[in-house]
């Protein structure tokens, strides 16, 4: 199987910008975005805009995976958000809507999810591990939380 690689290594922007036009952005399979700036690792901008993820990895980016915003809509089927500086996915402005399926998190340092208020996050048989340091609070619908002793 050939596998794309998006890799943004010495940048501060994001690996992917995904805005402007109009409708569905596609379907992208197996695809691994590393290594994103202060950006992040996907940026999904536009009340317009709609992507579909599956089997994709996102991670080793300098702020968070994932950042949507504008109420841009976004799915996640099969995908792994890893090993970033700031939050798994973070939901960044009223409207924006996720969807969650099967995917994994881990070690995402601030967390798996951050969303503002009026945001619409949809999921089921997603599992995060985060580190036994980290205080386990209101229990994320669709989630299975697992601490894990990270390695040093």
């Amino acid at each position: 199987m050939i596998r794309n690689v998006f890799d943004n290594d010495g940048s501060t922007g994001p690996v992917a910008n995904i805005s402007g036009g109009f409708g569905h952005k596609g379907k992208w399979r197996d695809v691994v975005f590393r290594n994103g700036g202060s950006a992040g690792g996907i940026h999904i901008d536009g009340e317009t805009i709609k992507i579909e993820l599956i089997g994709c990895t996102i991670k080793g980016c300098q702020g968070d995976g994932l950042v949507s915003s504008n109420k841009a809509k976004f799915k996640f089927t099969d995908c792994t958000v890893e090993n970033n500086l700031g939050y798994g996915i973070c939901l960044k402005s009223a409207g924006c809507q996720a969807e969650l399926y099967e995917s994994c998190f881990k070690n995402n340092t601030k967390g798996i999810i951050k969303k503002v208020p009026h945001c619409i996050v949809t999921s089921s048989s997603n599992i995060a591990f985060l580190p036994t340091n980290v205080v386990i609070g209101k229990q994320i619908p669709g989630f299975k939380l697992t601490t894990v002793q990270l390695q040093k």
